[in-house]
Formats: C-alpha cells, structure tokens, sequence
C-alpha cells in the first residue's frame, strides 16, 4: 500500500505547509567535501529505532555497485563534480574508478517500481541532475532531476536478516495538474543534508581514467546536529516536501 499525499498547502496536513519568505535558512560554509544526513520531514512519521541524522554509506550489492543505506556510523565522504550545464555527486574514494551517486530504477517485481528508483553508489560517471542547492533561500540538501522526496524504508538484510534503510526516491504523481507525494508502506520522507567535511579532495592515483578537475565547493552545514531550529517561524516537522 503507498501512502500519496498532496503538496498543497492544507490544513489537515500542516507537515505540508509551503515556506513562507521569512522562513529561516541556518548559516551555510563552503567545504570540497560533505556528508549526506538524513533529516525526518516529519518526526512523528520516524522509523523505529529512529534514523533521524543517520549519515549516508553503501552496503555491497555487487561488482562496483553499492546500495545506498543510511547508518549511524561512519558515512560517505562525497564530492559534487562537473560544470553547471551537468552537475553530479561522486564518492571520494581514491581508487583508479570513479564511484558516483546515482538513481537506478526498481526492480520489476518491485511492488512500487512505477514511481520508486533506488540510489546507489556505483562505478562509473557522475548522473546529471544531482547536486547540492547553490541557492542561498533554499536548504543545503541534495536535489534529484525529478519532482519528488527521498525516502528511507525499513527492510530486513536479505543475507544477515537485520534492519537495513535502503536510500530511494519517490517520484511525485500528478494528477489533474497538482503534484502528490508518493511514500510506500515502511517508509519515511527524508530530506539529505549536506555535513561540511573536514576531508581532503584525494587526488586520483595514477592510473585513474578521472580527475577532479571540475571539483565544485558546496554549500555545507557545519554540523546538522547543532542547527537551532527554534529561530525558525515553522517547526521542523513542517516542512515542505515538494522540491
């Protein structure tokens, strides 16, 4: 069953509300690397244990493929690649390949692979169309090239049997001309925050068919755990999920 809930600005979904002008965006830094945490749109909507500012990482799924996954350890040290016409997240890794963010559709016996893509962190170019926001009235988060949310779903570890949060995105539905949100059962709307990294841009090795050359500094957050909601007019837990 997948829960679909509208992006306009209702009364009985105030978690739904749109931003107003005067909203508060807490002080961004520059950094050439970052951190993706994982921020709750809606805390009364949070997982069980709770997965609220788990960081991003990959689990093996494969040769050169990781499923993303959130944890509440170490996560991946990222850098955002590319010109402004193309812009994509890669993983500082260091080795001869490149390892990039990228959104890979569902399987076909995915129950929602109509509208859902999982991310993974796989060998190869960086995927236009995902980035950190530039802007400086929007959050510093990662943006995806579709209408939708990013969500965490509460799965068990196909070969441990334990609790895994596979990363994924929603795709928006659009029906008569107004975009829905789209959350399938055991998952929650997410937003990804970008964490300043204290992490140097690694040089490729040589060897390497890529190189940092079109490395871009991001807009970061010093630490999302220390942001001070409270100066803001609308709680955290309103916040809007359209992009």
């Amino acid at each position: 069953m997948t829960h679909i809930i509208t992006w306009l600005a209702l009364a009985s979904l105030s978690w739904a509300t749109q931003l107003s002008p005067n909203d508060y965006y807490p002080p961004t830094s520059t950094a050439d690397t970052f951190k993706l945490i994982a921020n709750v749109t809606d805390l009364s909507q949070d997982l069980n244990p709770s997965i609220h500012h788990f960081l991003l990482t990959g689990v093996h799924a494969g040769a050169g493929s990781e499923i993303a996954v959130l944890t509440n350890d170490t996560g991946h040290v990222l850098w955002e690649n590319g010109t402004d016409d193309a812009i994509g997240v890669a993983s500082n890794s260091g080795g001869i390949v490149p390892y990039s963010v990228v959104l890979d559709p569902a399987a076909p016996n995915d129950p929602d692979s109509s509208y859902v893509n999982y991310m993974a962190i796989n060998v190869g170019e960086t995927q236009p169309g995902i980035g950190i926001r530039a802007d400086d009235l929007s959050y510093a988060e990662l943006y995806s090239p579709d209408s939708g949310t990013f969500i965490v779903c509460y799965e068990p570890n196909p070969v441990y049997d334990r609790p895994q949060y596979p990363v994924k995105f929603a795709k928006a539905a659009m029906v008569g001309g107004v975009a829905y949100q789209q959350i399938p059962d055991q998952c929650v709307a997410i937003k990804l925050l970008a964490q300043c990294g204290d992490e140097p841009l690694e040089t490729p090795p040589p060897g390497a068919n890529y190189d940092t050359k079109f490395a871009r500094k991001v807009r970061c957050y010093a630490d999302v755990d220390a942001i001070d909601w409270s100066q803001s007019n609308w709680s955290q837990s309103n916040w809007s999920q359209s992009n």
